[in-house]
């Protein structure tokens, strides 16, 4: 049965968002399933997901909700990415600074803000996406973007790491506000970590963790999957009616061959030639039995070398 709606999924750290959608494709046993928002695979928290009928109203999901995170910004450090997945770049001493100082920083990242992504983002230019041309060693100028911060919040100070409670619009980049905030504070800065807590009234407080919402699908896949190795196995045993069973189901066997005195397996003939076979009641010639790959003329011959996986 098909299921449409929404999961409020709290995304673990080193899985990206693809990757908990293809999760919960397989568990779900369907093609339609779609996220409202990417997170970075070091990132954790909110990731809303939709099933079925619901990924139409992604979009609007999208566009008409904000979105909160803690994040955890590192000073005096600059990285290839401006988060801690990236390489070093450059270290700078931490300047002696108090909450006035901070906030003083954090004063024009506020409000309706033009905002330059990262390098290491996926956006596009000249068709191609900008990770790839930084993987490359190339880097290009990017525009500035329209975003809106509507809440930046500092929570916790204590020397090199603060921590920031961040409400935003759509396509706003918390790296480069840490980016942003080091460059202001003359120190150079990247995010350590970052954790999403809502998207619109999806709370993290009600967030199902990955592993509990797929772990019962997974436990009866493998239960499934494991019961059909096991018949399979079954199918290789000395019984001919199991082994005429297995030929049946995978190689294709469908009807008896009327060819003398031949075991009932032996007398299975194979649906892939049976159009080789349909109207004649001797064996292919020598050049038809080459041309249909079959090794030999027995039968018996030909349906343990089908077991086999070979010919």
């Amino acid at each position: 049965m098909t299921m449409h709606g929404f999961l409020n999924i709290d995304k673990p750290a080193g899985m990206t968002s693809h990757d908990v959608v293809a999760h919960i494709r397989r568990a779900a046993r369907q093609k339609r399933v779609g996220h409202s928002g990417t997170l970075d695979p070091a990132a954790t928290g909110v990731l809303v997901v939709a099933l079925g009928n619901a990924t139409r109203l992604i979009e609007y999901v999208q566009d008409a909700t904000s979105k909160r995170y803690l994040a955890t910004v590192q000073l005096g450090a600059t990285t290839t990415t401006d988060d801690a997945e990236g390489e070093l770049l450059a270290t700078a001493a931490v300047p002696p600074l108090d909450r006035a100082a901070i906030e003083q920083a954090l004063e024009p990242l506020r409000g309706e803000i033009m905002q330059v992504p990262p390098m290491y983002s996926a956006l596009h230019h000249q068709g191609r996406r900008l990770h790839e041309l930084a993987r490359d060693g190339i880097v290009v100028e990017r525009a500035a973007r329209p975003v809106t911060i509507e809440r930046l919040e500092l929570i916790e100070w204590s020397t090199p790491l603060l921590t920031l409670d961040i409400m935003c619009s759509k396509g706003t980049y918390i790296r480069s506000l840490a980016r942003d905030l080091g460059e202001s504070l003359g120190c150079g800065a990247h995010l350590q970590a970052l954790r999403r807590t809502a998207v619109g009234t999806f709370l993290i407080e009600d967030a199902l963790p990955l592993d509990q919402l797929i772990g019962p699908f997974e436990d009866k896949e493998t239960r499934r999957q494991k019961d059909k190795e096991t018949s399979d196995n079954r199918a290789f045993s000395s019984s001919p009616n199991l082994l005429a069973s297995f030929l049946r189901r995978f190689c294709h066997l469908k009807s008896r061959w009327p060819i003398g005195r031949r075991s009932r397996l032996a007398r299975m003939r194979c649906g892939r030639c049976a159009m080789e076979w349909r109207s004649s009641s001797r064996l292919p010639a020598p050049t038809a039995r080459a041309r249909m790959g079959l090794k030999a003329t027995c039968w018996r011959y030909w349906c343990e070398q089908a077991i086999s996986g070979g010919q």
